[in-house]
Order: structure tokens, then C-alpha cells, then sequence
């Protein structure tokens, strides 16, 4: 599987959207830039404590590369099943649910890598903001960036998990535009999903109760989707 990783990443010229993970964590940070000044010069607002503006870069980075996850996922999955250019993959002697799970696992690892390096960024911008400026309520401590770095943890893990999503509806409609509209649904039902700032036990245990729905729909859609002998299109 790493082997057909890299050939889909070479293939698709996947570097490319490196640009495209800064230039979204450059948005983000724009946004929360914003959102500090705002709370600093409003004499009717208080100041952002350091742990919610960790919980505003979870749904915000974690959103975002679900959304972004969900463009590769029409492109380079369910738009080759729909205009039949995977057949020529299915011509090598490899099982198609093995190409098919190859491009899963190289959208959920962009995914996770996406959200863990803008994550990073948008922290450490905080932090530093924090430290010259004084922009938030709290003095930012050991326990704090043990907490961020919990919290980076699950937006990985439950990024990644949340991008199989776009591709399992997709694929049942051989739509190229469902998993976008999808990825979009998904990233605004974070926290009705999760909950606000749930206990590090509860939050995994949702994300083991989403990955075992998704890892279903997966195996789904490889025996009643991928196996079409004829691929064929509505």
C-alpha cells in the first residue's frame, strides 16, 4: 500500500496543495487575528482565554481540512469512478479494494497532516501573540499547552476520521459535487457531533463510535459500489 501511495501522490502531483495548507492556516490565522483585536478593543467585550481560542482552532482547522479533504476525495476518487478513468487501474493485478483503500488512506493521511502542521502554526502564532502583546485572559502555562496539545490530537484523529464521510455518500451517489456538500455538513456538525470541550475519555470514545460508522460505509460501498464489474454510471 505505501508503494501505491506514492505513485498516487507522484501521479496526482499531490505536493502542490502544500500551498494551499498554508495559505488556508494564513486565512485562519487572519480570522483569529481579528477575533483577538476585536475582544482587545471592545470595551464591552472580555478577552479571549487562551483554552477557547484553542477550541475556536479546532473547528476552524479541523473544518477546513475536512472541507479540503472532501475536494480531493470528488476529484481524484469518485470523479475517476464516474468518468471511468480507474478502470485502467483495475487492469493491474492488484484487488480494487485495495486502490480504492490506498486513495482513502492518502486522503486521511493529507488530512491529518494538514490539520497537525496549520495547527501548529495557529498555536504557535498564539502563543508568540501572547507573549508580546498580552491578547488573551490567561497567563499560558505548562497545563495549558498540555491541553492544546490533547486537543491537537483529536482534531487529527477526528479530521482524519471525518474525511471517509465525503467519499461513503459520494460513492453511493456517484456524485462529484455530494462529497463537497458533504465535507461542508460535516465540518458545521462538529460540534453537535462532539459536544463543547468534551472530556479527553468522551472525545475518543465518539471518535471510536464515527470511525467504526465510517470503517461500516466503507466496507459497504467496496462490496456494492467497487465491485461493479461494468463500473457503470447513472
Amino acid at each position: 500500500m505505501k508503494h501505491l501511495m506514492k505513485l498516487e501522490i507522484k501521479k496526482y502531483k499531490l505536493t502542490k496543495y502544500i500551498k494551499g495548507i498554508f495559505i488556508a492556516t494564513v486565512c485562519i490565522i487572519a480570522f483569529i487575528t481579528v477575533s483577538l483585536i476585536d475582544s482587545m478593543t471592545d470595551p464591552k467585550q472580555t478577552k479571549d482565554t487562551y483554552d477557547s481560542i484553542i477550541r475556536m482552532l479546532n473547528l476552524l482547522v479541523t473544518g477546513t481540512f475536512v472541507i479540503f479533504s472532501s475536494v480531493l476525495t470528488a476529484k481524484y476518487i469518485i470523479g475517476e469512478y464516474k468518468d471511468r478513468t480507474i478502470l485502467l487501474m483495475f487492469t493491474y493485478p492488484i484487488k480494487r479494494e485495495k486502490i480504492i483503500l490506498t486513495k482513502l488512506a492518502m486522503v486521511c493521511s493529507f488530512t491529518g497532516i494538514s490539520i497537525a502542521i496549520s495547527y501548529a502554526l495557529c498555536v504557535v502564532y498564539v502563543t508568540i501573540a501572547e507573549a508580546i502583546f498580552d491578547v488573551t485572559a490567561s497567563t499560558i502555562t505548562l497545563e495549558l499547552i498540555i491541553y492544546g496539545i490533547k486537543e491537537m490530537i483529536i482534531s487529527v484523529i477526528l479530521g482524519s476520521v471525518l474525511s471517509l464521510f465525503p467519499y461513503i455518500i459520494g460513492m453511493t451517489k456517484k456524485s462529484v459535487s455530494i462529497p463537497i456538500i458533504i465535507g461542508s455538513l460535516v465540518a458545521f456538525m462538529q460540534t453537535p457531533i462532539m459536544g463543547r470541550n468534551p472530556a479527553l475519555t468522551d472525545a475518543f470514545l465518539k471518535i471510536a463510535i464515527l470511525l467504526i460508522i465510517a470503517l461500516l460505509g466503507v466496507k459497504l460501498t467496496l462490496i456494492n459500489k467497487i465491485n461493479e464489474l461494468d463500473c457503470s454510471v447513472n
